[in-house]
């Protein structure tokens, strides 16, 4: 008896934990089904698992679901670290280059199909329409995942359209933010849309197959965007020394 508790609240025969194994289990019916209309039983019949595994591993429903986004994100910044995320450098001071970058590991991490694939699935129904878990998913979601990208990039985009980040004012501010929902608003697309996009343009929409000129696309679409931005903010620059 002590031996099959053993396996069914820690390490199975063949070394995959049970908790590695609830927690993808979990991945994939919290996507299908939401966090409301999952149920514990549905994930511990398809793990393999028990329901006093789940309240060993993770407590409760709720622990189980944050620990599936957490494991989301350790997942996307162990394969593709955005740039100044876990420790890793920036490859270059020129904004330009850091944009390129960013918005391309940002869409490798939605792309990839290599990852998981309740992955994306999970964090775009958890954005787009947040789960009754108490809040603290979204919250998560919100202040481990999206805040600080939105200030790593609100940095970069100053960079580009200002020459720097400190001291804008507050139009200056609502530009960069409205370049950031613009970027990332690309890149989303390619996710939420992407089985009308296929069906629309199947020859050019197939992102797992074409991340990198995908990406090259977005990055250069936005760039002159913000070139034009630029020479605007200077123009205005030199206008408010000449009064």
């Amino acid at each position: 008896m002590s031996g099959m508790k053993a396996v069914s609240l820690g390490l199975d025969v063949d070394g995959h934990s049970t908790r590695a194994r609830l927690l993808e289990a979990a991945g994939e019916v919290f996507a299908a089904q939401g966090f409301q209309h999952a149920t514990v039983r549905d994930i511990v019949a398809k793990a393999g698992a028990n329901i006093a595994a789940v309240n060993y591993h993770f407590g409760d429903k709720r622990g189980l679901y944050v620990e599936v986004i957490r494991e989301c994100k350790r997942w996307a910044s162990e394969h593709y670290p955005v740039v100044g995320e876990g420790g890793v450098e920036e490859r270059s001071a020129d904004p330009r280059e850091q944009l390129r970058l960013f918005i391309q590991q940002f869409m490798q991490r939605l792309l990839d199909r290599g990852r998981p694939a309740w992955h994306g699935k999970l964090m775009c129904r958890e954005i787009a329409d947040p789960s009754e878990s108490g809040g603290a998913a979204f919250d998560m979601v919100v202040e481990e995942f999206i805040r600080p990208q939105a200030r790593l990039l609100e940095t970069i985009i100053a960079g580009l359209v200002f020459g720097h980040a400190k001291k804008l004012n507050a139009k200056e501010e609502g530009q960069v933010r409205l370049c950031v929902a613009s970027v990332v608003g690309q890149v989303l697309h390619y996710e939420h849309a992407a089985k009308v996009m296929g069906k629309l343009y199947p020859m050019e929409m197939e992102p797992g197959d074409q991340i990198d000129r995908l990406a090259d696309h977005v990055f250069r679409f936005s760039l002159a965007a913000m070139e034009v931005m630029a020479r605007e903010a200077a123009r205005s620059s030199e206008k408010g020394r000449g009064k």
